[in-house]
């Protein structure tokens, strides 16, 4: 009886103890990310401006990028949090020439989950992250040959999929290597006609989408 209770003592303490040393560890991250964004856009019929040119797409220029995000680490594994990244850019049309139209800042609102693999205590951790969010596109100031006109922002939804490591240098202080894609459904083309007599017929539309490719590092700190 005496020996049963001890063991009793024994499990309870050490099931004591863990639970304490959980509370104790870091449940949040936060990170800082700095990188380059490559972008690219879509593709329409030609467009001729007089005295400019004669145009079929527009899309972003590359450019560099920064963000933050911050997580709560469900378990050693897995994690779930808000991502904010903008990428200060040019919009372009191209054709005959590339032509700047104006300055426009491109953001990403995304939440995410993500999954490290490989023990906890290891240094260098991959991971894997998805999200789902909006892709904000900021107001464009246009100035082209004389011609001048604001154009309004715009919100469209857009998922992102993104793959990297941790490395941390002590339980609270790590460093984030991430490339990560967003692409962002822009627009449908028609490409065809399907159907039968039967079952009748459709437009078959192609659709378009503006996709970031970005490339980035970061500071880490749990708490």
């Amino acid at each position: 009886m005496l020996q049963r209770i001890a063991w009793t003592v024994v499990i309870v303490a050490s099931l004591l103890a863990v639970s304490a040393a959980r509370a104790a560890e870091p449940r949040f991250e936060l990170s800082v990310m700095g990188g380059t964004t490559a972008s690219d856009g879509v593709d329409g019929p030609a467009v001729t401006i007089v005295n400019v040119g004669t145009f079929d797409s527009i899309d972003h220029e590359d450019s560099g990028s920064w963000g933050i995000r911050a997580a709560y680490l469900i378990d050693s594994n897995l994690e779930a949090g808000v991502l904010f990244d903008q990428q200060p850019t040019t919009l372009q049309i191209s054709g005959s020439k590339t032509v700047d139209l104006g300055d426009q800042s491109v953001s990403n609102v995304h939440v995410f989950a993500a999954y490290s693999f490989l023990e906890p205590e290891a240094k260098v951790r991959p991971y894997l992250l998805a999200g789902l969010g909006a892709t904000v596109y900021g107001t464009l100031d246009v100035n082209v040959e004389g011609y001048e006109k604001s154009i309004d922002g715009e919100s469209k939804f857009s998922p992102t999929f993104g793959a990297g490591a941790k490395m941390f240098l002590n339980p609270k202080l790590g460093l984030r290597l991430e490339g990560r894609v967003t692409p962002t459904y822009i627009k449908s083309d028609p490409v065809g006609v399907y159907g039968d007599p039967y079952w009748g017929y459709w437009v078959v539309e192609e659709a378009q989408y503006a996709n970031q490719l970005e490339l980035a590092a970061g500071v880490i700190v749990r708490f």
